[in-house]
């Protein structure tokens, strides 16, 4: 356990200075919310840069399984209730506990 926590660290250390630069990159952007196609282009090129496959544009999916998480989760909180996100990227789906 030791050893693969070790190596975790060397592998997060050895790519600091990559995450910071690209950090930095995002944060001057300065794109509003779910308008952020500048800061969504230099994460995916950094991700394909390490290797990494990105499936792009399947919007509709990515929300259709992010609903389909947020039903499980709601389902096994007691009094709670979900809205289920409509066709606009900023109506999330959300689980909010009722009193």
């Amino acid at each position: 356990m030791a050893d693969t926590v070790q190596t975790i660290k060397q592998l997060v250390a050895a790519k600091a200075d990559t995450a910071a630069a690209l950090a930095k990159e995002i944060w001057n952007y300065a794109e509003l919310s779910y308008e952020e196609t500048r800061s969504a282009a230099a994460l995916i090129g950094a991700l394909k840069n390490e290797g990494f496959t990105i499936e792009e544009g399947n919007i509709p999916a990515f929300r259709a399984r992010m609903n389909q998480y947020a039903r499980k989760f709601c389902a096994a909180e007691k009094s709670s209730t979900l809205s289920t996100a409509n066709t606009r990227m900023n109506s999330p789906a959300v689980c909010s506990v009722s009193t």
